[in-house]
């Protein structure tokens, strides 16, 4: 419990000033304190040195808060806080309060401004007495004025700022200092509680205007602005209005503890900003899209503050020079004069009663018969006579009027000319639909010279007129890439004059499409147009819509769209081919590239596949006929070739025919030939053949013996030929119908056929009809050798069709070329990857990787066109050593939305 100085008991809070900066980092830190509640609900009171704050529920002490010229900022756990000047002020000096009327209460600093509207509770805290506020009193520098329950306030400032508190608000005066001809004009003032609305004045044109609340300080430069403070926390809504000619003006507001640091800017007046305290740091920022009973509950609020802010000189419509009378401002009745703050120290007169301080009105007489007029909303100033139409004072003097000191408005007075003026376009006439009307109604006081007073009004009917729709530009994000959305575009939009709107008519963007539901909402429908979009990629379309009021009114706003990718885009493949069979070896050749059907990147990755089919070799059947009559076990006169088959005797010419076939029978395998396509067929001759006469009484006779070529046929054919022995006759004949017959099997139609006949020469028999069907039944070539040196070609002669016989002196004299040599593969020497009309790099055969699908290339091609519509012409060619060429083309289409941002 603490006993104050004063005899005030505190129970609830104690809080040691001292103790507190002493704990803080910053010894010129705020004080923490513990009630949010207490801090903006409060009575504040000074108490010797101590400072007493005081609610129905919770009391509590600073101690030492007054003892020094330091005064610390108090904070509330949140963060939100008053200054130590606010609370100075709101604690007043040192002595017991006092109640007393406006007139009653010194005031030690010259007036910065003047009370335009007071009703309810309405007071004023000045040097520690609480003052009753009535119309017309002044305020000073260090002034706190509040309203109570169910009360109001506004006060016009000496710059012409004006500020409205509704109900329970409280705000401080702190300081205001300006001069008409200075640009070092400034004013703070700070709000504590209540909702506050103002319209700035000059000083926020030409000096500096700051207004500090309990979470942040705004900066203004000339606006109206609503806030809302919440006295449970002090937490502030702050709302910029529209103004009456439209108009929007800006806001910052800074960080109380850092003023160089910007919280947030506001320069919208569909939204509002709340920010919410947060201990030991910057406030938390709420964005607030105001609703449409907001918007014209802020509406409302605008027409009754703009009632007490003075209007700029302006044309009238329609002309291009002002009005050519000066216009007596409502509250003063003589001629326009500068203001002198002095005067603001006398009692208000009445409302609608006052009449100028040197006049003393006589007994007033009936009142004549009102002056009536007509306006439309928006049309030209009406203009009304203030004069009766009868005068009875002496013929040709005028009538003096005596006017109010508050006119309503949009009305003005013209001294000159004795009338009243009714600006139609005034903004509290706006609100005025179609066939609604409003009546206007002057009363003054006519003052004759003969010292009559009559009273007389002045009354315009003011017809409204249908006020366009006010459209505002819209702005969604996080659209989704498939699914429609509804767009709830009327949400900021508004009608002056309370009209019911509805989207009138809408464009549709570049990609996506617009339509309207059964609920008259726009509905965005991506369709497909944004399938393309991956993760992390926005695409941003914008369409413009149209509302109506149904009476004729329209506006036109854009709505700006944001469509966010998700996943990641993928396209199916295509495979374009292309085949053909190489004219010089008949080879089957293919080529075919895999490709994406789209893109949605600069980029994409072709696989080349070319298949090389098999070449088809001709079929070729061989045959060796080799003479082994008696002859060939004479002596070989050649190179030594030994005993091959092991008849005891060594080098004869069947020894040499043995090693000329073995020889043979090598070359013709190492040319490459496949062993399925080549036959070998040995026809050993003597007497007889297939089968030779046997060379001994007791062995069989020797059958001819067909073999496939490679390392097992060779093997074969060498060992049949070292099993034959010399013996019996020598018959060409039988030798060569052998043959014959041996093909008669072997030809299957299309084969080549070839004959390597080896014998020392010694032959008997008719050829003739043998070889003429070996030439033109099988085409067959014959290549006849005559073994050994001394041995007869003139039977050969005529068995070669090669270009004679020849004598074979040596087993690797046998020549093959007769045979030719196996066709070769189509050989690839030239790739190239056309990507519309440009070559798509460096690449070649040698990239090619042979797998088990043929062989294959990997192909990155750039230089894509990427875009929905865009189309790209990627062409593949395969160059042959033959000069044959195989070609294949496809499109890889374009798939990104138009619209996609930032792609580089």
């Amino acid at each position: 419990m603490y006993q104050s100085g004063d005899g005030a008991t505190i129970f609830d809070i104690e809080i040691d000033a001292s103790e507190a900066s002493s704990r803080a980092v910053d010894p010129d830190s705020a004080i923490p304190f513990p009630d949010k509640d207490l801090l903006f609900n409060a009575s504040f009171r000074r108490s010797g040195a101590d400072l007493l704050l005081t609610a129905p529920e919770t009391t509590a002490v600073i101690l030492g808060f007054f003892k020094d010229e330091r005064r610390l900022g108090i904070t509330t756990p949140g963060g939100a806080s008053l200054t130590g000047a606010a609370v100075e002020a709101l604690a007043g000096p040192d002595a017991p309060a006092k109640y007393a009327q406006a007139s009653g209460a010194a005031m030690a600093s010259p007036p910065i401004g003047r009370v335009e509207k007071a009703s309810g509770s309405v007071t004023v805290l000045r040097n520690g007495v609480s003052t009753e506020l009535r119309l017309g009193d002044t305020v000073a520098k260090g002034d706190v004025v509040q309203t109570g329950p169910n009360s109001a306030l506004t006060i016009k400032f000496n710059d012409g700022t004006v500020f409205s508190l509704s109900s329970s608000a409280r705000m401080v005066l702190n300081d205001l200092v300006y001069a008409a001809d200075s640009n070092a004009n400034s004013a703070l003032l700070t709000l504590v509680q209540g909702v506050i609305g103002f319209v700035a004045g000059r000083i926020a044109k030409t000096g500096d205007l700051k207004i500090d609340t309990p979470v942040a300080t705004m900066a203004i430069r000339g606006t109206a602005v609503q806030t809302e403070i919440t006295a449970a926390s002090g937490a502030t809504r702050f709302s910029l209005l529209t103004e009456p000619d439209g108009s929007v003006g800006s806001i910052v507001l800074l960080d109380k503890n850092n003023p160089s640091h910007v919280i947030v800017s506001m320069s919208d007046a569909r939204v509002a900003t709340l920010l919410t305290p947060v201990s030991g740091s910057v406030p938390q920022i709420t964005q607030i899209t105001k609703t449409d009973d907001d918007i014209r509950g802020e509406s409302d609020f605008v027409r009754d503050l703009f009632q007490f802010v003075s209007v700029e000189p302006r044309q009238r419509r329609g002309s291009s020079d002002p009005y050519d009378t000066p216009t007596i401002p409502v509250n003063l009745p003589q001629d326009v004069d500068p203001i002198d703050p002095s005067e603001f120290v006398l009692p208000p007169l009445p409302l609608q009663r006052t009449v100028s301080r040197d006049v003393i009105l006589p007994p007033l007489i009936a009142a004549p018969a009102p002056t009536q007029g007509a306006a439309i909303e928006d049309g030209p100033v009406a203009q009304l006579s203030a004069l009766a139409a009868f005068d009875p004072s002496v013929a040709g003097t005028l009538a003096r009027a005596v006017v109010p000191a508050s006119l309503p408005p949009g009305v003005t007075y013209h001294d000159g000319e004795r009338s009243f003026r009714l600006d139609p376009a005034h903004p509290a006439y706006q609100h005025l639909g179609v066939g609604e009307t409003e009546t206007v109604i002057v009363g003054y006081t006519l003052i004759f010279n003969n010292g009559t007073a009559v009273p007389a009004s002045a009354t315009w009917i003011v017809d409204g007129r249908n006020d366009a729709p006010v459209a505002g530009n819209d702005r969604i994000g996080a659209i989704e890439e498939t699914g429609q959305t509804i767009v709830n575009v009327l949400t900021n939009d508004r009608d002056i004059d309370g009209d019911a709107i509805r989207v009138a008519r809408w464009t549709n963007p570049i990609e996506g499409s617009v339509n309207l539901d059964a609920k008259g909402n726009l509905v965005f429908d991506p369709g497909d147009d944004f399938q393309a979009l991956s993760a992390g990629e926005v695409a941003t379309v914008a369409f413009a819509y149209t509302i109506s009021d149904s009476n004729g009114g329209t506006d036109t706003a854009t709505v700006t769209l944001q469509v966010r990718g998700t996943g990641m885009f993928s396209s199916p493949r295509q495979v374009s081919s292309d085949t053909d069979i190489l004219g010089f070896n008949r080879q089957s050749v293919s080529l075919s590239v895999d490709a994406p059907t789209a893109t949605a990147a600069a980029t994409a990755d072709l696989e080349l596949m070319i298949g090389l089919g098999p070449v088809l070799q001709p079929q070729m059947n061989i045959l060796y006929l080799i003479d082994i009559s008696g002859s060939t076990s004479d002596g070989f006169v050649g190179t030594p070739v030994g005993d091959l088959n092991s008849d005891g005797r060594a080098n004869t010419v069947l020894d040499a025919e043995i090693a000329s076939l073995i020889a043979l029978t090598e070359q013709v395998r190492s040319l490459g030939f496949s062993s399925a396509d080549v036959t070998v067929t040995v026809i050993p001759f003597n007497g007889s053949a297939d089968p030779a006469d046997s060379t001994e009484p007791h062995q069989s006779s020797v059958n001819a013996a067909t073999f496939n070529l490679g390392q097992a046929g060779d093997g074969a054919i060498a060992t049949y030929l070292r099993g034959l022995d010399a013996g019996g006759e020598t018959n060409f004949a039988s030798a060569l119908r052998a043959a014959n017959d041996r093909l008669q099997g072997l030809d299957q139609g299309g084969e080549a056929n070839f004959l390597y006949f080896l014998s020392d020469g010694r032959g008997q028999g008719l050829i003739d009809v043998e070889v003429a069907i070996l030439n033109d039944r099988y085409g067959a070539k014959i290549t006849a050798l005559g073994v050994g040196e001394g041995s007869d070609l003139s039977q050969l002669d005529e068995i070669d069709n090669t270009g004679g016989a020849s004598l074979l002196t040596s087993p690797g004299q046998i020549d093959v070329s007769v045979l030719g040599s196996p066709l070769p593969s189509g050989t690839i020497t030239d790739i190239d990857v056309i990507v519309n009309g440009r070559d798509n790099g460096e690449i070649g055969p040698e990239d090619l990787v042979l797998t088990s699908r043929g062989l294959v290339l990997n192909a990155p091609v750039d230089g894509l066109r990427r875009f929905a519509g865009d189309q790209n012409a990627v062409s593949a060619t395969v160059t042959f050593a033959s000069g044959e060429v195989l070609a294949t083309e496809q499109i890889i289409a374009g798939a990104l939305p138009r619209s996609t941002d930032a792609i580089l």
